[in-house]
């Protein structure tokens, strides 16, 4: 029911936005201030193509990921010392809070004013991307005892923090996960309302919280102190009308209107692409996230598709704009083929690593933990339908689910994680 509900929350969108655009011929949500130039029948071929894809993955999924559990031979177990990790990751988050509190780090600003610090505690609050971790940490971690439940609002507290609301729905869809395996009182109240009632609920729900979260966000994001938040969200500059923010909550859950801009400035972007002169600069931008600049000298003029995306609205590249968008992973490869065959190719056996890389992963930890594979099938479905928002691996791999190494490298060396493999055992330091 939740892996449904959870497609359909992506699903929906697209379709609306898809509908939307055939019928008004402009573009809604983020690009809206664009000009279409894309006919009702390109439109429709788009939604069409991603309405296949979207029908492939969830039979992948139904068919394979729960189904039973792939690992790879020379993957090690992953074990968890689960009241060793809670201790941790609370450490850990609070470590964050203080440094977002002392220093701004993790704060999303847009366009900031003067440079943002890049001290060692900014740094060091940086690497060990909680937001990545919170997948894995929800279900296998989860036992019910207060520390638990206080680790989740800490961390959704740093996130509302820095700016970032997607969270909340995060941990919506997982809390539901587990409760349709506990068979908890929410899932059982789901149940008797059925899936498509509670999607309207959902959507009817979520617009009324968005008309906070929304301005909320913004007013992180154009720093805003935090002390004079609540009085300029409630603020007649700052409030957001019911059905405003019901369509900018379907809007932002959509990608589908940046596909067809992906598509429509295909060949504008391409001569972004080549202007900046570096080759195989899709490919490389992957290690930008990973690898500090004194070894990656030059890491800070690799311009990345989804970035030059973002650019293509004002038609040239803006380098202190500091956005980038999804195209969704058929424009995205389309694109990228566009700018450079070579760099494609090689972007797409990066992709291809990097996917089975991430699924012996996850398998190792299914099977150290004595976990079944619908215990955690979410993240499977969650993981592909990244794939099919984005495409890019700098943004799937390098700013998410690699996030999940550092955390496990801490936790390694802290004791709350222990590594098997044949007849050996791996312990941490501590």
């Amino acid at each position: 029911m939740t892996a449904k509900i959870f497609f359909l929350l992506s699903l929906i969108p697209v379709l609306w936005a898809g509908a939307l655009m055939i019928v008004k011929d402009q573009y809604v949500g983020e690009p809206s201030g664009s000009v279409i130039t894309f006919g009702s029948l390109d439109i429709f071929l788009i939604l069409l193509l991603y309405l296949i894809l979207y029908a492939l993955i969830w039979l992948i999924y139904k068919g394979i990921f729960c189904k039973k559990t792939v690992t790879l031979s020379f993957f090690p177990t992953i074990h968890f010392n689960v009241t060793k990790v809670h201790f941790v990751f609370f450490a850990v988050l609070c470590f964050q809070l203080f440094a977002l509190l002392y220093e701004g780090a993790g704060k999303d600003i847009v366009n900031p004013a003067s440079p943002v610090s890049h001290s060692i505690l900014y740094n060091i609050s940086n690497i060990f991307h909680t937001d990545s971790f919170i997948l894995i940490y929800y279900l296998f971690c989860r036992d019910g005892k207060k520390i638990y439940r206080l680790n989740i609002l800490l961390y959704l507290i740093f996130r509302v923090m820095c700016g970032w609301t997607g969270d909340i729905l995060t941990i919506a869809i997982l809390e539901l996960f587990c409760q349709e395996r506990e068979k908890g009182y929410i899932y059982n109240i789901i149940r008797r309302i059925g899936i498509y009632k509670s999607m309207v609920i959902f959507f009817l729900g979520g617009a009324l919280l968005y008309t906070i979260f929304y301005p909320l966000k913004f007013s992180i994001r154009y720093g805003v102190d935090y002390a004079d938040l609540m009085g300029l969200i409630f603020s007649s500059s700052y409030s957001l009308d019911y059905w405003d923010a019901a369509e900018k909550l379907i809007s932002r859950l959509s990608f589908f209107p940046t596909a067809v801009l992906g598509f429509q400035n295909a060949d504008l972007i391409a001569d972004l692409y080549q202007s900046t002169g570096i080759f195989l600069s899709e490919t490389l931008s992957f290690f930008r996230p990973l690898i500090p600049s004194f070894i990656f000298d030059y890491k800070d003029s690799i311009y990345p598709i989804p970035a030059l995306l973002a650019s293509s609205e004002y038609s040239i590249y803006i380098p202190d704009m500091n956005s980038s968008t999804n195209a969704g992973f058929i424009a995205y490869n389309y694109i990228l083929f566009q700018c450079d065959p070579i760099d494609y190719f090689c972007s797409l056996i990066l992709s291809i690593v990097l996917a089975a890389l991430f699924i012996g992963l996850l398998g190792s930890m299914i099977k150290g933990n004595n976990k079944c594979v619908n215990d955690v099938s979410i993240l499977y479905l969650s993981w592909m339908l990244g794939i099919l928002k984005s495409g890019s691996n700098e943004m799937l791999y390098a700013y998410k689910y690699l996030g999940i190494l550092y955390m496990l490298v801490v936790l390694y060396f802290t004791g709350a994680l222990v590594l098997r493999r044949k007849n050996k055992t791996y312990n941490g330091v501590i």
